[in-house]
């Protein structure tokens, strides 16, 4: 069945998708790459990119909550961590000590 959804999909844009759904009261709208959606200008007029700064890649984009509530306060929003980044910390909310830790680094664990 995905095959011949796919054949039959494909003799049309995702735009025209969209607009005859939308057509047929389907709520539809595109999915995204990143760099497609902070190009979007709705992501722009409601204001849900928010730019960061990565302490290797400086000034970057991250999105925001989609949920915005009038009086309560915006978040504070970080880059994106690097792998194993919050390793320590994660385990030691889950018991282990710092010992515990650096036994399970040392044995290739984390």
């Amino acid at each position: 069945m995905n095959e011949d959804l796919a054949h039959y999909l494909q003799h049309r844009t995702s735009q025209d998708w969209i607009d005859a759904l939308n057509d047929a009261g389907v709520p539809s709208g595109p999915i995204y790459a990143i760099d497609e959606m902070f190009a979007d200008p709705q992501v722009d007029h409601v204001g849900m990119a928010k730019s960061v700064h990565h302490p290797e890649l400086g000034e970057v984009q991250v999105l925001k909550n989609a949920v915005n509530l009038s009086s309560t306060p915006d978040m504070d929003y970080r880059p994106t961590p690097e792998r194993g980044e919050h390793t320590d910390s994660v385990l030691a909310e889950f018991g282990y000590g710092a010992e515990e830790i650096e036994r399970l680094r040392v044995a290739g664990v984390i």
